[in-house]
């Protein structure tokens, strides 16, 4: 592997992650000096994956390399030395041992081997290429085997606090994992979860690692996490308006506000919103719609052009007079539901804008930060909003955040962490709110796209098992309920039970990472955040709008953002 500094990054983004994932798997470091490890016993059983050590306790042994569960030592076997977890610690014959000595058997899982290159580098991999033999010595780590292990001076990786029994020894993550294969980051309420969340985004931000994080913002903590470096969005009115959403989605909103539609509403309803479009175009016309035209370009209910309600409602009074396939009672219903949708006032920042204005490129600038401009983040704030009115701006943001990311599939990555994850992804189908269907189209794109969730929880058990399937990277937080530690157990994607079984037991801000954001699945405890930018309830805070500062990215600009927003509308794909 050749190591990159974060000042020397030209290459794209698409090479850059396959690049870190590469380093995900292969692990490097060059020490100055091999530093003798300390023997502790010797294997005695190996059976696949399962290893037992035996270890001997003599009067001379050291406390400090007593292995313990959740350590990790090494097996110094001929062909590499392994490293592995102690899952297990037990004394075969207790009460019989002599003064001079004591038996104990240690289980292990094998995590994976330090190899050594003819040129003297050495590096950790997971895997292993061949199993350890009965007599082979196990040893303490040393602590350049530490540092070989955990990367601790690749500046590749994200700073995100320290391995929790070794204060002295950095917690990093693979970018690439965080990026690529979607996380979750769980826990139970007042672990810590939220400050977590903003000390990965932070790390991203000081790494000058090029990403846009988007951060969904339920109960609006995130204001004062980030400094300049974020950019606020409040939901209010004209935010999100009633043109930009899907048919599914305004049907959602409708059904709400006044009860299911009859199918016959619904086919009317599509025939009015897509004529209400068609007025719009007619009236404002531009490049991209006159050769839409040309090309047969069909205008949908679901094509993101505005359109005012009231069109809707003069369609229908067309309708009413040359179209004999809706009865009145149909065309009247219709009306006084839309008469309804348009008053509601729990829907008023979608509805209630009187001012029809083609904000969509604007509103997409602001939220995933076209130009970066210095603001790498993004916090959308939904704190106050209906649920309902929620439901619909998550579900509207990830279906605008896929169709950007297949238009221009070789952008800057995109990272949406998702507070309250099993509120928007449930596990009950039937309990489903409109976003899912738009978010598990992200999970399930996996690396196909330049977009990556992070599902942040205190209900793992609460989480679409359908999207579980698709995280490969977990950050768990304490879990004092033995029901949602055997649901992690169950889900996590590596076996190591001697540390994973730990998470009942974990203090505030400390968590067990296991997959491919870290090279074992390690316990580490996150960095402190300074006291004003822990995420909090903002009900006291005003939010300030920040100046732009930093440089600015190439990888698109206003005008590109635009014609993706024309080839949104228009395209014949």
């Amino acid at each position: 592997m050749q190591a990159n500094s974060h000042k020397s990054r030209p290459q794209s983004p698409e090479e850059m992650l396959q690049s870190l994932s590469n380093e995900a798997q292969e692990n490097t470091w060059q020490d100055a000096a091999d530093a003798p490890r300390m023997p502790v016993g010797q294997v005695v059983s190996v059976n696949g994956s399962n290893v037992l050590v035996m270890i001997n306790l003599g009067r001379d042994f050291a406390a400090e390399y007593m292995p313990r569960v959740g350590r990790m030592i090494c097996i110094e076997s001929k062909n590499a030395e392994i490293i592995a977890g102690v899952s297990g610690l037990s004394a075969p014959a207790p009460g019989m041992d002599s003064e001079e000595e004591r038996i104990l058997i240690a289980e292990v899982e094998l995590y994976g081997e330090i190899r050594i290159a003819t040129s003297g580098r050495r590096s950790f991999t997971r895997g292993i290429a061949a199993l350890p033999s009965l007599g082979d010595v196990a040893a303490a780590l040393a602590e350049n085997d530490l540092r070989c292990i955990f990367r601790t001076d690749d500046e590749n990786l994200l700073r995100v606090g320290h391995i929790s029994h070794m204060p002295d020894m950095t917690a990093q993550m693979s970018p690439a994992a965080l990026l690529q294969e979607n996380f979750a980051l769980f826990g139970a309420p007042g672990a810590g979860k939220s400050a977590a969340a903003a000390v990965l985004a932070r790390a991203f931000v000081k790494a000058r690692f090029p990403v846009r994080t988007l951060i969904i913002d339920v109960h609006n903590e995130y204001s004062r996490s980030f400094g300049r470096a974020a950019n606020i969005v409040p939901v209010s009115l004209g935010t999100v308006t009633h043109w930009m959403l899907s048919f599914r989605e305004f049907v959602y909103l409708a059904e709400k506000a006044t009860g299911p539609l009859s199918e016959q509403e619904k086919d009317l309803l599509i025939e009015s919103i897509s004529a209400a479009k068609k007025k719009y175009i007619r009236a404002n016309p531009s490049a991209s719609s006159a050769e839409a035209a040309e090309q047969g370009v069909r205008i949908t209910a679901d094509t993101p052009v505005p359109y005012r309600l009231g069109d809707i409602v003069v369609h229908l009074k067309k309708v009413l007079q040359v179209n004999n396939d809706f009865s009145l009672e149909v065309i009247q219903h219709l009306e006084t539901r839309l008469d309804i949708l348009s008053k509601e006032p729990r829907y008023k920042s979608i509805f209630g804008s009187l001012t029809l204005q083609d904000t969509l490129t604007e509103l997409l600038a602001s939220i995933f930060r076209v130009p970066l401009e210095g603001k790498s983040i993004t916090v959308l704030q939904l704190g106050g909003l209906e649920d309902e009115v929620a439901e619909v701006v998550v579900s509207c943001v990830a279906r605008f955040a896929k169709l950007l990311a297949d238009a221009r599939k070789d952008t800057t990555p995109l990272l949406i962490i998702l507070e309250e994850a099993h509120r928007f992804l449930p596990a009950d189908k039937q309990e489903a709110p409109l976003s899912s269907s738009s978010l598990r189209a992200i999970v399930e794109a996996g690396n196909k796209l330049s977009v990556s969730l992070g599902l942040i929880t205190s209900r793992l058990r609460g989480v679409s098992p359908n999207a579980l399937e698709h995280i490969d990277n977990y950050m768990a937080m304490c879990l004092p309920g033995r029901a949602d530690q055997d649901h992690f157990l169950e889900t996590a994607p590596q076996s190591a039970p001697g540390i994973l079984e730990n998470v009942g037991g974990l203090e505030n801000g400390e968590c067990i990472a296991v997959g491919l954001l870290a090279p074992v699945p390690s316990r580490l405890k996150f960095a402190r955040l300074p006291d004003e930018a822990v995420p909090r309830d903002p009900a006291r805070l005003h939010t300030r709008e920040h100046t732009a500062q930093g440089a600015k990215p190439a990888d698109l600009d206003i005008h590109t953002l635009h014609s993706i927003v024309e080839q949104m509308r228009y395209s014949t794909d």
